[in-house]
C-alpha cells in the first residue's frame, strides 16, 4: 500500500487560521485534536489504494472515514468549509496519480 505523509495546507487563509485556533481553544483539547487527527490519518493510510483508484490527481477532504468534498485544489476544497466557519476542518490532501 502506499503511504503519503501529512498534507501541507499552504493556501491557509490566516483569518481561517485565527478562527481555528479560536474554536479549537473552545471545543477541543490538544490531545483529542491530536487523536481526531491521528484517526483520519489511520483512515487515510488504510484506504489509499482505493482513493488513487478513484480520485487520482484531485484534491480531496476526508472526515470521519468518509471523503466529504473533491475538487481540482485546495482552493476548491477547502473554500466551502471555511465559508460554513468550521473549526475543525476534514484532512484535506492532493491525491497522488496511478
Amino acid at each position: 500500500m502506499t503511504q503519503l505523509s501529512p498534507p501541507e495546507f499552504s493556501r491557509l487563509k490566516p483569518e481561517a487560521a485565527d478562527d481555528l485556533k479560536e474554536s479549537l481553544e473552545k471545543n477541543i483539547s490538544p490531545q483529542e485534536f491530536s487523536r481526531l487527527i491521528q484517526e483520519e490519518q489511520k483512515w487515510l493510510n488504510d484506504h489509499l489504494d482505493e482513493l488513487i483508484h478513484e480520485y487520482a490527481g484531485k484534491t480531496v477532504a476526508i472526515e470521519q472515514g468518509h471523503v466529504v468534498g473533491v475538487g481540482n485544489d485546495y482552493s476548491e476544497v477547502c473554500d466551502p468549509f471555511f465559508e460554513q466557519g468550521r473549526g475543525i476542518m476534514p484532512l484535506v490532501f492532493q491525491v497522488p496519480n496511478l
